[in-house]
């Protein structure tokens, strides 16, 4: 008997057997797997088993030689492959459930083999393994696809419900499902925007996992666009502790991401405290960004007059037109800000500027000329500072250095 005839022998005894074959696999191997034995008892009763039977018959058929068409071989092992992804079973009990049918399918082989058809019993078991590979490789890159997409969706989702959240509309009934009832900590953080989106990725990942070691808690973080630009990071149940978190969590990001960055907080005493939180620490975020402050953290006492200064209104228009006549003359921009800065220490400017002291007084009289403000008394000082402020919010963050 030639190895091909003898090869057709064992596989005819063995689909013989097949019901019997299927049902101990089932019933026995099977039901040994994690994950596959929590099934229900329909689903492995039925569904388990029918894929059982077909898994079997399609090899015995293709060692024969015979045509399988696809939609009745291979493909019914993606299909199921995704049904699985879908009900959350584990990729690794699938792949086990695959071994551990073949292995009893090796044992099945070999108790329908004769003595004499041991080459041909060899045979199969090369056919086996080669069948074993390819399905393997199906099945876990359907697996793996199908939960690509569901995470994707998922993280669909989830961006709807944060930004929501974050615009105080989204229905108490759906808050439950962020974990935020009951108020928290709300962070608005500016990233310099990526080019890959990989990259922007594992910055976003990056940034969960640093904030939920230094929180204890499972953040929400909703960027409008995840390769980089302004988004918030919800945490619930904010600790209350005079922001260590936010602190703490710019250090981090600087160190681990190389990136530094400006980050402002204000906590939500409750569910909706979110929304207005979310207002006040962006707008934090954008008055320190405007005003050129180094990155770390803030609140809105780090920057209280600056925030009043902030607000629009016809006042702060006028207040910031006060230094009009000045903006023509960068050295005396300067020269004014360096001025105020060391709290009207004509010395400590000019050693700032690289100056003769008395080119400080010259300029600084030149800007009482020109705005009819003495830069040099109390009422002058506090004029031309909250002038300076509002004029520095006027302009974009880019436009202004940290000092």
């Amino acid at each position: 008997m030639s190895d091909s005839d003898a090869v057709r022998a064992i596989t005819e005894r063995c689909e013989r057997r097949l019901n019997e074959i299927a049902r101990r696999i089932t019933a026995t191997e099977l039901a040994s797997v994690p994950g596959l034995r929590e099934l229900p008892r329909e689903a492995r009763d039925t569904e388990l088993a029918a894929s059982v039977r077909h898994g079997l018959r399609l090899f015995l058929r293709l060692a024969r030689g015979e045509d399988v068409p696809g939609s009745r071989g291979i493909d019914h092992f993606r299909e199921r492959a995704a049904v699985h992804a879908e009900e959350g079973i584990a990729l690794s009990a699938v792949i086990r459930g695959h071994l551990v049918c073949s292995q009893a399918l090796w044992s099945a082989l070999q108790e329908c083999a004769r003595p004499e058809e041991s080459t041909a019993l060899l045979r199969l078991a090369d056919q086996l393994l080669a069948a074993q590979a390819r399905v393997l490789g199906e099945v876990t890159d359907t697996y793996a696809a199908t939960r690509a997409v569901l995470e994707s969706e998922r993280q669909e989702e989830l961006r709807a419900l944060a930004r929501a959240l974050l615009a105080g509309t989204l229905p108490v009934e759906r808050c439950f499902e962020l974990g935020v009832t009951d108020g928290g900590l709300v962070i608005a953080l500016h990233l310099a925007q990526l080019g890959s989106a990989v990259a922007a990725q594992r910055r976003l990942r990056r940034l969960r996992t640093d904030v939920e070691r230094l929180a204890g808690a499972r953040p929400l973080i909703h960027f409008e666009d995840p390769r980089g630009g302004q988004g918030h990071v919800v945490l619930p149940q904010g600790p209350g502790g005079g922001g260590e978190v936010p602190g703490e969590l710019a250090a981090r990001l600087e160190r681990g991401l190389g990136e530094s960055t400006h980050l402002a907080w204000a906590e939500a005493a409750g569910l909706e405290g979110i929304a207005p939180a979310a207002r006040t620490a962006a707008e934090v975020l954008r008055v320190v960004r405007s005003l050129g402050r180094p990155p770390g953290a803030y609140s809105l006492d780090d920057v209280l007059l600056e925030y009043h200064l902030s607000r629009p209104g016809e006042s702060g228009r006028a207040l910031a037109g006060v230094l009009d006549p000045v903006s023509g003359h960068p050295q005396l921009m300067e020269t004014l800000r360096a001025y105020l800065d060391e709290g009207q220490d004509r010395r400590a400017t000019a050693e700032r500027l690289a100056l003769h002291p008395n080119t400080v007084d010259n300029r600084i009289g030149r800007v009482r000329a020109l705005t009819g403000v003495d830069a040099s008394t109390p009422h002058g000082f506090a004029r031309l500072l909250a002038a300076l402020v509002a004029r520095d919010l006027r302009s974009e963050p880019s436009s202004r250095t940290p000092r």
